[in-house]
């Protein structure tokens, strides 16, 4: 069926006369009621009733005028998206950039939509992952990144990445346990080896941990095999030989972490070779083990930020969640925080193991993930340039 007998019959059914419709399509009367007759033999109906002033939609004319108006405003959509694609992108985009320009591989990022897309000029601005849809609401930005994904119906938001995010320590919070010197860190080979026995049998919950927190150590396990096993600590007793009474809660918690991270994570010293592929990656699967992490002070957010979101959802299994010590958001504030002892923090792994480089800081053994992504509103996604924006960050992250 041709649009353009669908376009005459919707000219003549808003006109309301052939006069008028012709004039409104550039024919001439005859030829437009040859149109009209044409659809009507087509379709096996009769559309109009032809009267001395005009032309009235019969009752099939007036059942069949929305869907013709739906299928040429069909094609009309159709045509305008593909001279959208067509067409060379142009015009000027601000992008946020929710951490630093170098993680974010902005250079490259620039080049490569500078190499699709000439005409698009990129502007960067320094923005925060939980101000990013707000900005893009308030159409401050076009485009931005950010860590996490919230599945907004107004925003679309295109994973580029996973990004490691790991806990961290300062080494003077967890003090060697009395009588115990640290372990020396595992050695590469060892790591992945307990890397890849954990990821197949992750170990069960064990009871035994309560003891440990107790006697500030952690028992050997039955299983050899078990990546986050520990030396015993020698048991504590009263100048009577009577057991101790259990020590305040965060003695406990500094005793049983030292025991741990002293195995599987312990870099209390600066170690400028450090690098990030030397991080334990080992699963901890004890609620004790979480509970002692959870005792110690954390520096922690009061917005909704995805990193310690994810902290928070991990520990939330065991009912935990961090002792907030100080409160800050941004990464060269959390830093300097956590070089100068006040409290627990959460960072991208890069930023930890330069941490390790500067100032040697203990590492949780367990990693956790967030995605990176671009986001933009959902009522733009087929802005060309913004498509080319898009296709341009996924192929620097890919």
């Amino acid at each position: 069926m041709e649009l353009h007998l669908l376009r005459a019959f919707a000219t003549v059914a808003e006109s309301g006369t052939l006069t008028r419709a012709a004039a409104e399509l550039h024919l001439s009367q005859s030829a437009l009621s040859g149109q009209i007759r044409a659809l009507e033999d087509a379709l096996g109906v009769t559309l109009f009733r032809r009267r001395a002033r005009g032309m009235d939609l019969t009752d099939a004319g007036a059942d069949l005028l929305p869907l013709a108006k739906k299928a040429l405003d069909a094609a009309t959509a159709l045509r305008r998206k593909a001279e959208r694609l067509r067409a060379q992108p142009t015009g000027r985009l601000v992008l946020g950039l929710n951490t630093d320009p170098s993680f974010l591989r902005m250079v490259a990022l620039h080049e490569a939509l500078g190499a699709a897309c000439p005409d698009v000029a990129l502007e960067f601005t320094m923005t925060q992952t939980m101000t990013t849809a707000e900005l893009l609401r308030e159409s401050v930005i076009d485009a931005g990144y950010r860590y996490g994904q919230d599945f907004a119906p107004d925003i679309v938001e295109h994973p580029l990445r996973e990004v490691e995010i790991r806990i961290v320590i300062p080494a003077g919070m967890v003090p060697a346990p009395p009588g115990q010197a640290a372990a020396a860190p595992v050695s590469a080979p060892a790591r992945r080896k307990g890397r890849a026995r954990a990821a197949a049998h992750p170990p069960p919950e064990r009871p035994e941990w309560t003891d440990a927190v107790r006697r500030h150590g952690a028992p050997q396990s039955a299983n050899a095999s078990d990546a986050l096993a520990v030396p015993p600590a020698a048991p504590l007793s009263g100048g009577n030989g009577t057991p101790p009474e259990a020590p305040p809660a965060d003695a406990a918690a500094t005793g049983l972490l030292s025991a741990l991270l002293a195995r599987c994570g312990g870099m209390p010293a600066p170690r400028p070779d450090y690098a990030p592929a030397d991080l334990p990656r080992l699963p901890v699967h004890d609620a004790s083990a979480w509970h002692a992490l959870s005792q110690l002070p954390w520096i922690w957010p009061t917005c909704d930020c995805p990193f310690h979101r994810t902290v928070a959802a991990r520990m939330a299994p065991y009912g935990l969640r961090p002792r907030t010590a100080a409160v800050a958001i941004d990464e060269p504030i959390v830093k300097q925080l956590v070089a100068t002892g006040k409290g627990v923090a959460v960072l991208r792994a890069d930023e930890t193991a330069q941490m390790v480089r500067d100032h040697g800081v203990y590492v949780w053994p367990e990693p956790l993930v967030v995605p990176l992504c671009i986001a933009h509103r959902t009522d733009r996604s087929d802005d060309p340039a913004l498509r080319a924006l898009v296709e341009a960050a996924r192929a620097v992250w890919k």
